[in-house]
């Protein structure tokens, strides 16, 4: 498993939990666009921790992870801002029901 949290897991997994709950739908062929440079990563400080869950020692990542959005298509734009902030609720990644995944997000020129 990887752990790094490259934009296509990201924004794809969060894109199927959104399709599942019913939400409006969002971009078309998500992964392609996003494998097209729609969104990279343009900083990050990531580190790994080792932790114990019954009755495994788990591997995971922290710290924060900055995205580009490439796209002057406001509705791509739009979707994409929806899927970041869906996020906090739903987190991201693995365990998400244990604690981990856990989403802040912040948008530049917002305090």
């Amino acid at each position: 498993m990887d752990l790094f949290p490259e934009p296509s897991q990201v924004f794809c997994g969060l894109m199927s939990r959104w399709d599942v709950l019913g939400g409006p739908h969002q971009i078309d062929d998500l992964n392609v666009r996003i494998g097209q440079g729609l969104c990279v990563v343009s900083d990050y400080e990531m580190h790994t921790q080792t932790f114990q869950t019954r009755p495994y020692l788990q591997k995971g990542a922290m710290g924060w992870v900055n995205y580009l959005c490439n796209t002057s298509c406001a509705e791509e734009l739009a979707a994409l801002n929806a899927l970041a902030r869906f996020g906090v609720y739903v987190g991201i990644g693995y365990q998400t029901a244990r604690g981990m995944g856990a989403v802040r997000v912040t948008f530049r020129g917002e305090a």
